[in-house]
């Protein structure tokens, strides 16, 4: 499978109205699909960043593989929340090979994580999967 046809089965089984635990659930089960690539990793990463313009606390997980001359193809579910106290703490940005023991290190980061416990107990502004190419 390729990294974008990896990325659109993401994207079609995540709608607006999916749960954070469910979506989660897929990303992890995406990580187990083999993508042809010498180098796959996988990052856990939240903050309150200012995207197009407007703060918003995000949580997303990415699995990024290599493209083309030397650049990356990058696989991302994005959690965003209005900014507030009880996220605006959080702040993690944790890498790991995509291998057996990697992706198991991975979900074990991901869901022991204090940011996995707001996520699933608060109400997300929006949920989607980016693809990309850096």
């Amino acid at each position: 499978m390729t990294a974008e046809q990896l990325a659109n089965q993401l994207k079609n089984s995540i709608a607006q109205d999916t749960s954070a635990e469910s979506a989660i659930q897929a990303f992890f089960d995406a990580c187990l699909i083999t993508v042809q690539t010498e180098s796959d990793y996988l990052l856990f990463q939240s903050g309150t960043y200012a995207f197009g313009g407007a703060d918003e606390y995000s949580f997303s997980l990415t699995r990024q593989v290599d493209a083309p001359e030397g650049e990356y193809f990058q696989i991302t579910l994005n959690i965003t929340f209005a900014p507030e106290n009880g996220n605006s703490k959080f702040n993690t940005l944790f890498p790991i090979d995509n291998n057996q023991r990697g992706l198991k290190k991975f979900i074990k980061k991901v869901q022991s994580s204090k940011e996995y416990a707001y996520v699933l107990n608060n109400k997300y502004k929006s949920i989607y999967v980016t693809f990309e190419e850096t």
